[in-house]
């Protein structure tokens, strides 16, 4: 084979593998699902029985330093250290004011509305948390990745 016959076999194959790759994403990218705003979701009006996964991305709230599982802690009394969040984001900015840091604790919030006449039966996966963290559901946990430990 010569070099210009090399040059267009992997030419055509990068080509097909991009091509292939976009349109996988954008067959998988729903952009009519409902998104997150001001820490909620309505999913009330939501078709699921076409079997398509939604994202719960958008507009988190979030609570900087503060665990809202804990009867030490209600979350009326969190309210004046909330914020809202952008998910899948990360919490950089959020947690200490003009400074961008990884490390520190908080805590997540999303009230998401379904139709409570349905009786369905709902999943969450979470593909990927690079520290601990624990899934709440009405108040009672449904996960627990990690250790969390809060030094004073």
């Amino acid at each position: 084979m010569n070099k210009k016959k090399i040059i267009l076999i992997v030419s055509l194959f990068v080509l097909i593998l991009t091509g292939s790759r976009i349109l996988w994403l954008d067959l998988l990218n729903n952009t009519n699902q409902p998104y997150a705003v001001k820490g909620q979701i309505d999913l009330r009006e939501w078709d699921f029985n076409d079997n398509h996964s939604i994202t719960l991305d958008g507009e988190w709230e979030f609570y900087p330093y503060t665990w809202l599982i804990n009867e030490k802690q209600p979350i009326d009394a969190a309210r004046n250290h909330l914020s809202y969040i952008h998910v899948p984001n990360g919490w950089d900015s959020s947690l200490q004011e003009g400074k961008v840091t990884s490390y520190g604790y908080g805590s997540y919030r999303l009230k998401i509305l379904v139709n409570p006449s349905d009786n369905s039966t709902y999943s969450i996966r979470v593909p990927s948390v690079r520290s601990s963290s624990e899934i709440y559901v009405n108040g009672r946990q449904l996960s627990k990745l990690g250790k969390m430990r809060i030094q004073p």
